[in-house]
C-alpha cells in the first residue's frame, strides 16, 4: 500500500485560506489537528490525495493551494533528508539525494535526473490515475523542490521550464509566478528543467563531512524501516485475525509468530540497553551536534531518539503484560530531557529536537504528561 509522510498533510492544512475548516479532514486521516507533527508517521497515499482534493474544493482559491504548500516548505521540514539536501556540495548533489533517498518521505514517488542538451531534467515519477488529488500533489511536490532549491542556492534559483502531465487548470498565472519560468501542461513528463550552470553551482551551506553523515543516517533509516515494516505487517495480520475474540495479548501474538517468552524478554532487555546507550551518546555528542546545527541554521535537527526508537517499537495497540517498547523509549526521553533542563542552557526548542520531537509544542505536552509541569517550570525549580 502506498504511503506518504503525514508532514505533507499538516502542511496542506496550514496553507488553506483563512476560514477554511480543516479539522474534520485531518481527523479522517487519523491525525490530530492540534497534535505534534511527526514526519515518521505516514498516511495512506490515496487517502492523502482525497484529503488534498477536498481541501482544494473547500478553499476559495483552491487552484493555488499546491503552490502555497510548495512556497511554505523549507529544508528543515524534511528532517535528515533536508539536511542532506542542504549540505550537498552542489544543486546536482541535492537532486542526487532526492533520487537516492526520496522514498524516505513516500513510497509512491521517485526521482531521476536526466542530462539533456539544455541542462538537466529532475523527473518526478508517480503512478496512478490523474485525478484531482494526485495532480495537486504533483504540483505541490515540484513547487516544493523549487522552494528548497532556491533556499540552498547562493543566487536566485529559477528553472528554465516546468512540465506537468496533467491538463492546465483554469488559471496558470500563479504557477508561472511561483516558478518564474514557462510552465507546460499536458506534457509527457512531470519535471523541472534546470540549466547546467545552475546544477553545478555551489550550495550556500555545502559541507562534505556533514553531507556524508546525513547520507549514512538516511541509508540506515531506510534499511531499518524496511525490516520494521516486515515485522509490523506480520503482527498486524495476527491481530486482525484475533480481534473478534477481543484485544490479543503480546504473549499471544508472540506465540503465533513463534517468539517465545524467553526470547521476548531478552529482546526487551536488549532494547533497554540500546536506549541507555543512545542516551549516553546523545549526552556525549550533544554539544557537537548543536554546534553543527547552529552553524548550518538548522532549526529542527531531529537526531534524538525518535528515528532510533522506530527500531524498538512494535506499537500495534496490544495489551502488554510487561513494559512496552514505547514506555522504554519514553523513559529514556524523559530522563534525557530532565538532565538537559538541569545541566545545560539549551533553549526549549533545542532540547525538543535533541529528545526527538519535531516541534517544541509536542515536547511541552509530553513533558507535562511525564512531570506534571512545564519544562520552563521544571528548569526554574531546579536552579
Amino acid at each position: 500500500m502506498g504511503e506518504i509522510t503525514s508532514l505533507f498533510a499538516h502542511k496542506v492544512a496550514r496553507q488553506v485560506s483563512p476560514g477554511t475548516d480543516t479539522r474534520d479532514v485531518l481527523k479522517s486521516l487519523g491525525l490530530q489537528p492540534d497534535g505534534p507533527v511527526e514526519p515518521s508517521q505516514v498516511v495512506a497515499a490515496e487517502a492523502y490525495y482525497d484529503f488534498f482534493a477536498e481541501l482544494a474544493r473547500r478553499d476559495p482559491d483552491g487552484l493555488t493551494l499546491p503552490l502555497r504548500v510548495g512556497a511554505s516548505m523549507r529544508c528543515d521540514d524534511y528532517g535528515a533528508f533536508g539536511f542532506a539536501w542542504k549540505t550537498a556540495t552542489t544543486l546536482a548533489g541535492s537532486y542526487e539525494r532526492a533520487e537516492q533517498f526520496g522514498r524516505r518521505l513516500t513510497n509512491v514517488s521517485t526521482y531521476t535526473i536526466e542530462t539533456v542538451p539544455e541542462g538537466g531534467l529532475l523527473h518526478l515519477h508517480r503512478s496512478g490515475e490523474r485525478h484531482l488529488g494526485l495532480r495537486l500533489s504533483n504540483e505541490a511536490t515540484l513547487a516544493s523542490v523549487a522552494s528548497i532549491s532556491h533556499e540552498v542556492s547562493e543566487t536566485q534559483f529559477v528553472p528554465r521550464a516546468v512540465y506537468f502531465r496533467h491538463e492546465a487548470p483554469a488559471r496558470t498565472i500563479a504557477h508561472e509566478a511561483h516558478f518564474g519560468c514557462p510552465v507546460h501542461f499536458g506534457a509527457d513528463r512531470d519535471a523541472l528543467l534546470i540549466s547546467a550552470e545552475r546544477l553545478e553551482a555551489k550550495n550556500r551551506l555545502s559541507d562534505q563531512g556533514l553531507s556524508a553523515y546525513f547520507d549514512r543516517h538516511l541509508k540506515e533509516e531506510i534499511a531499518n524501516r524496511a525490516r520494521e515494516g516486515t515485522l509490523d505487517q506480520q503482527v498486524r495480520h495476527v491481530v486482525a485475525q484475533r480481534l473478534s475474540d477481543g484485544v490479543p495479548t503480546l504473549s499471544g501474538v508472540a506465540e503465533s509468530l513463534g517468539i517465545g517468552a524467553r526470547t521476548r524478554h531478552e529482546f526487551l532487555g536488549r532494547a533497554r540497553r540500546v536506549v541507555d546507550q543512545l542516551s549516553r551518546a546523545l549526552r556525549r555528542f550533544g554539544d557537537e551536534l548543536l554546534r553543527a546545527a547552529r552553524r548550518l541554521g538548522l532549526q529542527t535537527l531531529r537526531l534524538g531518539l525518535s528515528a532510533r526508537a522506530q527500531l524498538l517499537r512494535i506499537d500495534v495497540g496490544l495489551a502488554d503484560e510487561g513494559q512496552s517498547f514505547q514506555s522504554v523509549v519514553d523513559a529514556a526521553r524523559r530522563e534525557l530531557s530532565h538532565q538537559l533542563l538541569r545541566e545545560t542552557d539549551y533553549s526549549l526548542a533545542e532540547i525538543a529536537f535533541l529528545t526527538g520531537f519535531a516541534e517544541q509544542s509536542g515536547f511541552t505536552r509530553a513533558f507535562k504528561r511525564w512531570s506534571g509541569q512545564t519544562p520552563r517550570s521544571y528548569r526554574l525549580a531546579a536552579q
